[in-house]
């Protein structure tokens, strides 16, 4: 990491990271606005530390600069984690074992239960 960016990122790790990323699975693919609005905020973090100004250096740059992810790749990386801990049973989550099965032996063999429709609507309509 760079020179005197250490205490910044700590900074920005420890107190304004958290309240980004707190409640994403809840939000996390409601509203593309949101998402950018809260990248926003990391983008212009990594201006300060970096002491850059506006469009002399891309967002990417910065972020491979600093060693960071963006906040949208971090919320992909939690969410995929949380399903792979869900299906390997690591945390329970009633939702995964009803309706998905993954063979222990064969990892790459998961079968998915479709989920049925609460009404026979469709089922019993007239053709």
């Amino acid at each position: 990491m760079l020179k005197g960016v250490s205490s910044v990122f700590s900074f920005f790790k420890t107190i304004v990271l958290p309240i980004l990323e707190y409640g994403q699975p809840a939000w996390h693919l409601h509203t593309r606005l949101l998402s950018d609005r809260l990248e926003s905020v990391q983008r212009r973090a990594t201006r300060v530390i970096l002491k850059q100004r506006r469009q002399e250096m891309s967002y990417q740059n910065r972020l491979q600069q600093l060693n960071w992810q963006s906040l949208e790749t971090r919320r992909k990386y939690s969410l995929l984690t949380y399903v792979t801990k869900a299906l390997f049973g690591v945390v329970k989550c009633d939702a995964v074992l009803r309706n998905i099965t993954v063979n222990g032996r064969h990892l790459e063999t998961v079968k998915f239960n479709h989920l049925r429709a609460r009404t026979n609507r469709l089922h019993l309509s007239a053709h």
